[in-house]
C-alpha cells in the first residue's frame, strides 16, 4: 500500500495542474530498492490495473528510496477499456483495441 500512496500523491498534483488529464493518460517510472522491486514483480503485468494508470516501467534504485517519476502517456486510448496501451492497433481485425480487448470481442463475435 505504501507505494500506491506514493504514486497516488505523486500523480493528484500533476492532474490538479491540468498537466495530464486523467489517471488513465499516466505512465510512471517507479524506482524501488531491490528487495521491493522483486515482490512487485510478481504482480509487475497487472500493476498499472491495480493503480489505475497507463504503464509501469519498474526499475531498481540505487538506494534504498522509493521514486516515482510521472509523465503523460504516448500510448494510443482503447475504444473499449479506455485504458491507453501500447498494444492498441496490434490486433488486425479491431485495430482501435488493445489486445485483451479485441480478444474478448473475437470471442464473443466470431
Amino acid at each position: 500500500f505504501r507505494v500506491r500512496d506514493l504514486v497516488n500523491a505523486a500523480i493528484e498534483p500533476k492532474i490538479k495542474a491540468k498537466e495530464i488529464g486523467h489517471r488513465r493518460e499516466v505512465s510512471i517510472r517507479l524506482e524501488l530498492p531491490q528487495s521491493l522491486r522483486d515482490r512487485l514483480n510478481a504482480v509487475a503485468p497487472d500493476l498499472a490495473e491495480v493503480l489505475a494508470i497507463s504503464e509501469v516501467d519498474l526499475q531498481t534504485s540505487t538506494d534504498e528510496q522509493i521514486t516515482v517519476e510521472v509523465r503523460a502517456t504516448t500510448a494510443a486510448q482503447c475504444a473499449r477499456c479506455w485504458r491507453h496501451r501500447v498494444d492498441v492497433g496490434q490486433a488486425a481485425v479491431h485495430v482501435a483495441l488493445c489486445v485483451r480487448c479485441a480478444a474478448v470481442v473475437s470471442e464473443r463475435n466470431p
